[in-house]
Parts: structure tokens; sequence; C-alpha cells
């Protein structure tokens, strides 16, 4: 399926006399008063480990990875057996694929029920909150949650509040030393209610992408951002360190991420050999027989659905798998997932296809690469795979935007014709990488990524090799879909139009026109300023010019329809038929002067142009007529009506009306 773009053919592209308008549409939100109710706004409910964001999220499959929950666990419990200098900290980490959020998610069910979670954060690149993406609501969605468990805390963070109403506004820091660390203490000091303790559980911190704030100045296509991931990244682990360090703070801190570099530098126990564990999931715990009852009980299901013998898996099958899974449980769960969608091919075809794969072998190492195959094999099943990899690019740039673009909003957005079905004709055989939701024209659910290491995949042109596009390329194609191209003649103004469609947010249109009043040659709309170029264009004739005026200005349903049929050029046929029976009565005269009755000239042609011209004339005084009556509709009456209490004056008011304009009561003189 060949795409199409407005740009893909431009060259040297040069703008003059270009000007813009724009509507605005904003919706303004009232929360709650209350210090805790603020608190409560400024949290991302979505990062909560039961909230209805996450209720698709992985868990561990029954009886996996059992000794690493169970480890976890007594760590929680029982912590390092250190007295003096307690390691209240835990890093869980390992490559992309190893289960870590599935781990994290199983062992925050498990406290829950136990009574032994205190908070949980799982930040999330992908989702479509950006409290889940960035740092900014981090403090305020732990301390949210631990308010929960007491009525002491809860009143201690509420006077912190009222004491610095200013708080939500400050750092991390800040906010973990006025919103948590200060209420605990005094809370471990003076109270006599249930003991605090247990777990606040932090998953996917390597998520976290960079807050950029107002003064960050970022010009030019080639500019980076001020602030990088990394840094936001350590904030939170400093934050967390300060928070484990204090005395009175009763919680120990899982923290899951992948080993990245701020992460490996900053749990380097040569650098901070005090405060913190390590835990490798690659190294520490071999995976294999966990993804080896995994598949077994999958496989098994698989079996009795298509009821297939129990020798329908060939020899070496499980253990082939395994082997290519080199203990990512991502890569088990994405076979099994294309069994579950309804993938084309028959199980035994899709089996061996599977096990077929050829992995493709660089230069450079990779542990990834069965996984990259696989990947490779469930997007080149796709009918046009460029395109689909383009589509996912744009779901996954769509879904950062807080505006949270349902399924349909971005079908409609991206397909070329909105009549077709593209998104089924491109996305039916990626069910096993991307949650699509049924083709059902419900307008809130949303496309999901199960694994952040698709889009890792696809981001790396040495592991996706074809399939890999540009960030620019990817750009343009979202471009594209807001970008509305009205090419002349048809345009408003019969000249070269393009729209721009955004989010009506005041912020965002207000940062829309600022950015396009720095390009050179760019100034905003005059009033009228289109209205006038589609008239100086021909486009309108004065008669559509005034009705258009009418309409803007209409408020009743009589204005609207005399408007519309002015502005849609309703009178402007009705004078352009007046105007040819003139034209043609005072050809047949001159022609009737010119050469007399003697040339072939018909009969009766002076007393037909004398008819015409007498029709042409009442007609025209009809109009003039009427005229008193439509500036009264367009207009409208002042009508003073004078009389004694019931004399019956908003009854005549209602009869002249023909509705309700005025109320009557039963009662004398109340009208």
């Amino acid at each position: 399926m060949a795409t199409t773009s407005n740009f893909n053919r431009a060259r040297n592209v040069q703008i003059d006399n270009y000007s813009y308008s724009y509507n605005d549409n904003s919706v303004n939100v009232n929360h709650s008063a209350g210090p805790l109710s603020e608190l409560k706004a400024r949290i991302a409910a979505g990062a909560i480990h039961d909230s209805a964001e996450r209720c698709d999220a992985p868990k561990c499959y029954p009886e996996t990875r059992v000794a690493v929950q169970a480890n976890l666990y007594r760590w929680i419990v029982d912590g390092d057996g250190e007295v003096d200098q307690p390691k209240n900290i835990k890093w869980v980490t390992g490559p992309a694929g190893t289960g870590k959020t599935a781990v994290m998610g199983s062992l925050a069910d498990r406290c829950a029920e136990d009574g032994l979670l205190g908070a949980t954060f799982f930040f999330a690149s992908w989702s479509a909150s950006l409290g889940r993406r960035r740092k900014t609501a981090f403090v305020t969605t732990i301390a949210h949650q631990l308010v929960q468990h007491q009525e002491d805390l809860k009143n201690a963070v509420s006077a912190a509040m009222e004491k610095n109403p200013d708080v939500l506004e400050k750092n991390l820091h800040v906010q973990m030393e006025t919103l948590v660390l200060a209420p605990l203490r005094e809370v471990v000091r003076q109270s006599e209610g249930p003991e605090l303790r247990g777990a606040i559980i932090v998953d996917g911190l390597d998520e976290c992408e960079a807050e950029q704030y107002h003064d960050t100045k970022i010009t030019g296509p080639r500019a980076t951002p001020t602030r990088t991931n990394a840094q936001d990244q350590l904030e939170i682990l400093q934050v967390l360190q300060a928070a484990s360090l204090d005395p009175d703070f009763p919680f120990r801190i899982l923290i899951a991420s992948r080993p990245e570099r701020v992460f490996r530098e900053f749990f380097d126990p040569e650098i901070n050999p005090t405060f913190a564990q390590k835990l490798d999931l690659n190294v520490e715990h071999n995976a294999d027989a966990d993804i080896t009852l995994f598949l077994e009980a999958q496989f098994d299901l698989i079996r009795r659905r298509y009821n297939f013998p129990p020798s329908w898996l060939p020899p070496g099958t499980i253990q082939t798998l395994v082997e290519n899974a080199s203990g990512q449980f991502i890569y088990a769960a994405t076979v099994i997932r294309l069994f579950d969608t309804g993938h084309r091919e028959a199980p035994k075809a899709l089996l061996d296809a599977i096990l077929k794969m050829e992995v493709t072998r660089t230069t450079n190492s990779n542990p990834l690469e069965q996984l990259d195959a696989l990947y490779m094999h469930i997007l080149e099943s796709s009918p046009d795979s460029p395109l689909s990899v383009r589509w996912i690019y744009a779901i996954h740039l769509l879904a950062q935007y807080p505006i949270e673009a349902s399924a349909l909003s971005v079908n409609m957005l991206l397909q070329t014709d909105p009549e077709s079905n593209e998104a089924e004709h491109l996305l039916g055989t990626l069910h096993s990488l991307i949650q699509i939701p049924p083709h059902s024209g419900q307008t809130r659910t949303k496309y999901g990524f199960y694994h952040k290491s698709l889009l890792d995949f696809l981001q790396d042109r040495y592991r996706c090799g074809k399939l890999y596009v540009g960030e620019s390329e990817r750009r343009v194609f979202v471009w594209d879909a807001f970008v509305r191209v009205c090419a002349s003649p048809k345009s408003f103004t019969s000249e070269d139009v393009l729209e721009l469609h955004v989010h009506s947010g005041r912020a965002v249109i207000s940062a829309a026109l600022s950015a396009l009043s720095k390009l050179p040659t760019f100034r905003p709309a005059e009033p009228g300023e289109f209205t006038r170029r589609a008239y100086l264009n021909g486009r309108l004739d004065l008669t559509q010019v005034e009705g258009l005026k009418d309409l803007i200005d209409a408020e009743t349903e009589g204005q609207r329809r005399v408007a519309v049929r002015a502005a849609e050029g309703v009178t402007k046929q009705k004078f352009d038929k007046l105007r040819a029976d003139i034209i043609s009565s005072l050809a047949k005269v001159e022609a009737l002067i010119d050469f007399g009755e003697g040339e072939e000239i018909e009969e009766g042609v002076y007393e037909d142009a004398k008819s015409r011209v007498q029709k042409v004339l009442d007609t025209t005084q009809g109009y003039l007529n009427d005229h008193r009556r439509g500036e009264l509709l367009r207009s409208g009456i002042r009508l003073a009506i004078f009389g004694p209490p019931n004399a019956g004056k908003s009854s005549l008011l209602n009869f002249l009306g023909m509705c309700v304009c005025f109320v009557l009561f039963s009662s004398a003189a109340t009208d």
C-alpha cells in the first residue's frame, strides 16, 4: 500500500505572504478544595500497581519466578540482616524482556494482600499519561498512597501542605521532605496507630523521560534538550536514597530497571557501598526452567483448543524455544501470543515457521538476535510492513500526548482514505506485538504495546535492518497526518492553503501561534482576510460574502436558514437569472433596431422582450418589497406592548412570536 505525503516531492520550499488563523475551544476544570484533594489531583493514577491502566500488565505465570519472588519477599520482611548499616534499597535489574515488570507486579499484589505494600510507581514510556513518563508526579503519587494507610499520617501530610501551600511546585527533594519524610518522622515518633512497614516498589525507572522546563531553549533542527533522561532518573534515585537513609523511614525500596549507565554507576559498590543491594535476574536466577514451565502449559492449552493429539509438538520444540529465549520471557510470551491472536497461518505451519526462522548475524554482538528474528517475522507478515512500522511509530508518538488519543481517532488521523479499513489491513497480523482494539466503533479504547523491546528493536537500524525508519521520516509521517493541504483553485480562497490540526487547548494553540510568528513572512490573518481573498479571487460574490457574515451573526433558526441560502449562492443564482433575462431582451431589441423584421427575425420579438423586462421589473420590485421583511429577520424588531395588569400583554406577545416568549402564571399581575 503506497503512502502519500504533502511534502515528499517538495524541494527548495519557500513560503511568502503567509497568514494563518485558528479556532479555539477550551475546557476549564475546577478541582475540589482541600490539601489532600489538591494532592490527589497531582498524582499519576495509572502508575499505581492495581490501576485500571495496568489491568493487562504482565504478571508472573503460576509457579514461575518462585525463587526470585521469595528472595525479594524475605528481604522486604526481614531485611538484609545488617543492624548498624542496613541496606534498605534493592536494585532489580536485567536486560529487556527478562520479566522485571512481571516480577514487580506479582510481588506488589502479594505485598498488598499481606499488608506490606506502602506504595508503587510503574513508569511506562509508552503511556498516554505524562505522569507515568516523567518525574513530576512521582513523589505526589507515593505520598498519596502512603496517607491511605494511617489517619495520623494523613493529618500530618494535610497540615504540611497547609503550612507549605506551594510545595507541589517545588523540586522532588523538597516534595519528598515535606510530603513524606517529615510527616513520617512525626507519626513514627508520636503515633499509637498501626506500625508502618513494608515496601515501596518503583518499576521501569529507566523509562522515565526528561522533564523540559518552560525556560529551556531548544532551537534548530539538530538541537538537543538541555536535560537528559539520565538526569531526571538520577534525581529520583537520589531522592529515594535520601529516604532510605532516614532512620525514621520504615519502608524498604525496590527499584527495577534495565542496567543503563546511570544505574550501574549509582549502584556501583565502590561508589556507594553501604546503602543498596543488587539483584541481576539474568545472572543470579536462571529463567530457563520457568520459561519451560510456561511454554509447556501454554502449548498444552493450544493443543486442547485445536483438539491436536498429545504428540503434535515435534521433539525438542520446547527446548529449542527455551534456548532461543535466552532467559527473556518476552520471547516466549510473544510466541504464545502469535497463537492466541488469530494469526492467519495454521498453528502447525506457524510453529514450523517460528522454528525455522533465520537469525540475521551482524558484526555487533547482539544477545537479542532471536527476539529480533521473531519481531522481524511478525512484522513482515503485514501486507505492507514498511507502512505498518510507520503506523507503529505514529501510535507510539500520539500515545505520548495528554489527549490520550483513542484507536478510532488515530485511525481517522492516519488513514489516507477515511472510508477504508487501512488499520485492520496493515495491523491485522500484528496482534502479538501491539494491543489492537476490536473494530467496533468504540471511541475510548486505545492502542497499547506489550513491551518496550519492540520500540527498542525498531529504533536500532542494526537490529531491524530494512524496516528501520529514521527519526525525520517518522516525524514527517505524523506531520502529514496533522496537515491538510487544500491546493488551488479548489480551496476557499482559490490559493494554496495549509491547515494544521492541533489539540484545542489554549496552551497548545498559544505555543503553535508563537512558533508560527517567529517564521519569516508569517503573520496573523487580519479580520475577514480570507473572505476578502476569496472575493478578490472570484470564489465568492458580494451576495455570498453578505450571506457568510449573516451566518456568523445568526442567532435564530430563521436567520441561519436565510444566511445559509445566501452563502450557498441561492441569492446569486436569482440575480444571475435576472441579469441573463435583461441581457437576452436587450440583445433581441438591438437586433430588431439594427436589422429590422425583414432579416429573418421572428415575429413578436419586441413583445417578448417587453414581457420579459416587465417580469424582471416585477420580480425586482418584489425583492424590494421583501427587503423590509428580510431586514427584520436578520436584525430582529423591538416591540413594546403597553396595557393594564391582566390585559393579556404576555399572551399577545406569545401569539405574535408563535412561541412561549414569556412565562405566564395563574396568579394575577405576575407576568
